[in-house]
């Protein structure tokens, strides 16, 4: 592999500087005119001369070769940090609010709607009283009642259905499931408040709310976040000119994300592109600035634009290692704190049919 990159810099003069930004300018064998970044050469086209020094960034000669040291904050920030900011955030409360929504009303609901029950005994009314729970409105009622079942065994316990369904001291006949263990009811009405209002059509839709927070924070935060620390501890680099800005067609918070574009070579002189998607792209374009890519060398096209994460990272030269910091570290754990409640609260309800509260 040749030390040799070339490199595109805009010239009107006749004359060929000695030092450009403090790096060593020469002639190679084959004369063409060359800087010097770190240990590599990068030519320069022949007979023509640079309008102004490009501004290599000071990182490039700093960062060691693979395989680079990252500490445990360190790939954890590229990894929950990587994404477009506020997306972690986004997905989490979509998840959340799902979820909240299916233990509050699917929950309860799923014995009524998805168990089968059979008839087994008769049971008589003992007491009718409104319950704290309605539906457009209409108040729902628990009934208790008491009987036998089909074996002679004592039953009682409590359904739930609208008001005038039953009259106390009614005789209703018994239904049993087992779906997590035995459970009774009376025939043509809930086990729960909720009871069949919970069906499959409304589960499904909320069900869309922690799909939709699970995809977007796996598939805008976590993947990347892959990528990007597997580049920075084994990638090659390159240095980048910006191309060109394009608009994603997407917002976040009202603002639009914008994909920014740059172009590298790489020392077989193949040129390639590199992007970030930002909500804030002057943050990441000044004039005549190069930016620094990792990139794979058996893919290029498997890149990363440091600056991308630059502003989480810090590179210690002493210790030659990366480290970093991203809130996403806390808010991470927040949210899966409360998923892993909402999930134990969502089977306590499927399994019981009561709330937690």
């Amino acid at each position: 592999m040749s030390d040799d990159f070339r490199l595109d810099i805009k010239r009107n003069a006749s004359d060929f500087p000695a030092f450009i930004e403090g790096k060593r300018v020469g002639v190679n064998e084959r004369g063409e005119p060359f800087i010097v970044v770190g240990d590599r050469q990068w030519v320069l086209a022949p007979n023509e001369v640079p309008l102004e020094a490009p501004k290599v960034p000071e990182q490039f000669q700093l960062f060691p070769p693979p395989p680079r040291q990252v500490t445990l904050l360190g790939r954890l920030t590229l990894l929950l940090g990587s994404g477009i900011p506020g997306l972690m955030l986004l997905g989490g409360i979509f998840v959340s609010f799902g979820m909240t929504v299916i233990c509050l009303v699917v929950g309860p609901g799923a014995i009524d709607t998805y168990a089968v029950w059979r008839e087994n005994g008769k049971a008589r009314i003992t007491k009718i009283e409104e319950s704290d729970f309605s539906v457009n409105d209409a108040r729902v009622y628990a009934y208790s009642f008491s009987g036998q079942d089909t074996n002679g065994n004592e039953v009682s316990g409590v359904s739930y259905q609208f008001r005038d369904k039953f009259s106390e001291g009614q005789t209703v006949p018994l239904q049993k499931t087992w779906f997590f263990g035995r459970k009774w009811k009376l025939e043509g009405a809930n086990f729960t408040k909720s009871g069949g209002f919970a069906g499959y059509f409304f589960g499904s839709l909320i069900f869309i709310f922690p799909i939709v927070g699970v995809n977007v924070v796996f598939f805008g935060v976590v993947l990347p976040g892959l990528k990007c620390g597997s580049l920075l501890v084994y990638g090659e680099m390159a240095l980048a000119s910006f191309v060109r800005q394009e608009s994603t067609g997407t917002s976040v918070n009202d603002r639009h994300v914008q994909k920014l574009v740059f172009q590298f070579a790489t020392p077989d002189g193949e040129q390639h592109e590199a992007s970030l998607r930002t909500l804030d792209p002057d943050k990441f374009l000044s004039n005549n600035r190069r930016n620094i890519v990792f990139y794979n060398p058996d893919t290029p096209q498997k890149n990363m634009v440091w600056d991308s994460v630059s502003s989480m990272m810090k590179f210690d030269e002493f210790q030659q290692r990366f480290t970093g910091f991203t809130i996403n570290i806390l808010i991470f754990p927040v949210f899966f704190a409360i998923f892993c409640f909402q999930v134990v609260w969502l089977f306590h309800n499927v399994t019981t049919g009561n709330m937690f509260f």
